[in-house]
């Protein structure tokens, strides 16, 4: 099981609330105190920095600030703070390295075949046949388990879009489709498996 995957799995099995901040250009130290305002006033909550090497590497957050907010100046009580991110190496490792800040980690490899194939049957199984499955999960290789329910997931859509049922030729091309989508996304000299190698979640209590 991946992050998201993990993620998705708790948020439907907790009663508590989640508030997320994306990694994105504009993300600052003002969102994050929105955030982690917002999450003590509806506890029990979860706030969910997702892509955290995105988040301190933004410009308009001061990573001192946000070592801060971890190091306790600001009382979380009832709040859990989860971290996700691709690339873990990119991260200071103050930031990792010390229980007042992230107290649980966990590393997400990329799934091996079995692991692929058996998400595959789970979210696929209904639709399409043995041989096809196998053939997807022996050719997504390098996917994280994210990419691999995508690739279920877009033809289910499709077709449902063009009112066709789901057949085995569907799933390869969602799996091309996608296999090129991540190419494309690759930074130069960087291979997909590079880019999705590994993943990191943490957890301050």
């Amino acid at each position: 099981c991946g992050k998201t995957l993990t993620l998705k799995t708790l948020a439907s099995n907790t009663p508590a609330k989640f508030i997320s901040v994306l990694g994105t250009a504009d993300v600052d130290d003002v969102m994050l105190h929105n955030a982690l305002d917002l999450a003590e006033g509806c506890t029990p909550a979860v706030v969910l920095l997702e892509d955290l090497d995105r988040i301190v590497n933004a410009k308009g957050v001061s990573i001192s600030h946000f070592l801060n907010l971890l190091d306790g100046l600001k009382v979380l009580n009832g709040v859990l703070v989860i971290a996700t991110c691709n690339e873990p190496d990119k991260l200071d490792p103050a930031l990792i390295h010390r229980p007042s800040r992230f107290d649980r980690v966990w590393r997400f490899d990329l799934p091996k075949y079995e692991q692929r194939l058996e998400l595959l049957r789970r979210k696929g199984g209904p639709y399409f046949s043995e041989s096809a499955l196998e053939s997807a999960a022996k050719r997504s290789e390098g996917f994280s388990m994210a990419y691999v329910q995508e690739i279920v997931v877009n033809v289910l859509l499709e077709c449902a879009h063009d009112g066709l049922d789901p057949a085995d030729d569907h799933l390869l091309k969602s799996l091309d489709t996608l296999r090129m989508q991540r190419k494309e996304a690759s930074k130069p000299g960087e291979s997909m498996e590079e880019r999705e190698a590994v993943g990191f979640c943490g957890v301050k209590q």
